[in-house]
């Protein structure tokens, strides 16, 4: 990767650090106390952005590189979230269940062949399409929606996930090396890590809470 990529990332990822320190006086506090520092939540939008990468490009792969495909894909990936937050909300599902399903889906999704449906009917390019793009992200905002649900500071957890999301999306560079294929496999590695510190955090007690904006 060129000099010129990398610098552009580093800009990138300066001003969106820099708005979210001027504009929130408790993520700043967040930030100065390492100890609060949403690990998890950060994680978590760095490893969705690859995910959606990766199930645009297969839904394009299958369907064609057009708008309409993009528009269909990214509503149905909405669509998925809502559906796993909904239920969610009603439901509360084993969080180590969740965890679970979202590296075996994820590793479904690494080995599925997806050329093999190219010149399919409908039906297996659809189901194709439910494993490149709707499992893993349904399970991704099952966790997701739970590991929220326990934050006492949904503002500053939603930061941490915000800032993570553009670290992801600049991650996204990284396919140029690895290919989009592997964003996946990174995926999946930054699942496990949040994997590891949800079930760290259940067993230990919370961090205090910050100090008010005044």
């Amino acid at each position: 990767m060129s000099g010129f990529y990398l610098g552009l990332m580093a800009g990138i990822a300066l001003i969106a650090a820099a708005g979210l320190l001027g504009v929130s006086p408790r993520f700043r506090a967040s930030v100065r106390r390492l100890r609060t520092i949403d690990g998890e939540m950060l994680l978590f939008g760095m490893a969705f952005l690859l995910l959606e990468t990766r199930a645009i490009t297969a839904l394009s792969l299958l369907w064609g590189a057009t708008w309409f495909t993009n528009a269909v894909g990214l509503t149905s990936i909405f669509v998925v979230i809502f559906g796993a937050t909904l239920l969610s909300a009603r439901r509360r599902l084993p969080l180590a269940a969740c965890l679970l399903g979202l590296p075996v889906s994820l590793a479904v999704v690494y080995a599925f062949p997806l050329g093999a449906a190219l010149g399919t009917g409908l039906g297996l390019k659809g189901l194709a399409s439910l494993l490149a793009a709707g499992l893993p992200i349904f399970f991704a905002s099952l966790c997701f929606a739970q590991r929220f649900a326990a934050r006492a500071d949904a503002g500053t957890a939603f930061g941490w996930n915000l800032l993570g999301a553009v670290l992801g999306g600049l991650a996204e560079f990284s396919s140029m090396v690895i290919g989009l294929g592997h964003l996946v496999a990174v995926a999946a590695l930054l699942y496990l890590v949040v994997a590891w510190l949800a079930l760290r955090r259940g067993t230990t007690p919370p961090a205090p809470p910050l100090p008010s904006a005044t």
